[in-house]
């Protein structure tokens, strides 16, 4: 199998346990939520509590799906239908709508991570992004840590200065973005 075509070979495999009630986590998480949209997150995630949790971190960035915009009272109608409809779509996707959504800098500098290898040396990535588009990667490589979740290693600069994208899906998302043509609109 030649590399071009080892996609047609692979299959993704959700090889993560349901869990019989993720309920606790998302009522921790967002305590307003009416007990009809808990139960439909919930269904819709189906007890994959990897799943829920990126829908959960999507949910967290967005209070204007919440009354008020505060993430603790209940979803506005809106808001419920914005949610539901992120919890049908796969986990990858999920993802992709997460890391869509982050500010543009840090995208850039996820990407520009990405194309060293699921590990990258901060420093380089760094160097990558002043040549092209002149301006530092490091504050956004670090809230790609920090506020985001996408990477880790990179607050701690003990480790050679070598980041890693926090999970496989993450480093997926970067890749998609940025070979689905996302990132030259």
């Amino acid at each position: 199998v030649t590399p071009t075509d080892i996609s047609s070979v692979l299959c993704r495999l959700d090889l993560s346990t349901p869990v019989d009630d993720l309920s606790v986590a998302l009522v921790e998480s967002f305590p307003g939520l009416s007990e009809n949209d808990a139960s439909s997150i919930l269904k819709k995630c189906g007890g994959n509590p990897r799943k829920l949790e990126q829908v959960l971190a999507r949910m967290q960035r967005k209070p204007r799906w919440f009354d008020g915009g505060d993430v603790k009272r209940p979803l506005t109608a809106a808001g419920s239908q914005a949610v539901l409809a992120l919890a049908e779509l796969d986990i990858d996707e999920v993802v992709l709508d997460r890391f869509s959504d982050t500010p543009e800098e840090v995208r850039r500098a996820l990407i520009c991570a990405a194309i060293m290898g699921n590990s990258f040396v901060c420093e380089l990535v760094e160097q990558l992004v002043w040549a092209q588009f002149d301006i530092g990667a490091r504050n956004f490589l670090e809230e790609g840590e920090h506020r985001y979740r996408f990477l880790r290693n990179v607050l701690d600069r003990s480790s050679n200065d070598v980041g890693e994208f926090n999970e496989q899906l993450f480093f997926e998302a970067a890749n998609e973005y940025l070979n689905s043509g996302l990132a030259h609109q």
